[in-house]
């Protein structure tokens, strides 16, 4: 009867034990959609400092000839300070320049725009967010598709800060210039 009380005992001991193993394999991301899987990379000048971003696409079933871009850019701690975001991208070659974004309720959003906001603290306080200075202050161009869906392109342009009620970071500055910026994503 001892004997059954010990292999009780083992089998409970080995039971916990299996129980809090550490799992060699990361769990799965559990995404929103699409937009939250790095598919690409940009680099840019933003007033004078080279900037990197990790770039994010997607598209929708309501616009399939167009798609969106998101670019984040990190610092050396691994904290968002930047994220440009590009919408209703066409998907054919060309030179676009996107208009402000101006939401309205009720409208229908098929206007390429484009707009930027800044990150503070640990990358998940939203700074103040920028607009384009006019509706030509940015160029976008789409300048490779190849088969595989990879898109290589450039943009440059000139965004102000949009100041709603107030200023969410006062250091920052108020304009801001890209220059230079290239990026090369997969839809």
């Amino acid at each position: 009867m001892n004997s059954y009380k010990y292999l009780f005992f083992i089998a409970i001991i080995g039971m916990a034990l299996f129980s809090c193993k550490k799992e060699d394999t990361p769990p799965e991301i559990d995404s929103a959609g699409p937009i939250d899987i790095p598919s690409g990379e940009a680099q840019s000048f933003k007033n004078g400092e080279f900037w990197t971003y990790t770039g994010f696409t997607t598209t929708f079933q309501q616009y399939p000839d167009k798609f969106f871009l998101v670019l984040n850019h990190y610092n050396q701690s691994g904290y968002l300070r930047g994220q440009f975001a590009f919408r209703n991208i066409p998907t054919i070659k060309g030179i676009y320049f996107p208009v402000q974004d101006i939401y309205e309720f009720g409208s229908v959003d098929t206007l390429l725009t484009c707009s930027f906001f800044s990150t503070l603290g640990d990358g998940d306080i939203i700074g103040d967010p920028y607009v384009l200075l006019k509706d030509s202050a940015m160029v976008f161009t789409v300048d490779k598709i190849s088969p595989d869906g990879e898109i290589e392109g450039t943009f440059s342009g000139t965004l102000i800060k949009e100041i709603v009620n107030m200023e969410n970071d006062p250091a920052s500055p108020d304009t801001l210039v890209f220059t230079e910026g290239t990026y090369v994503v997969k839809l």
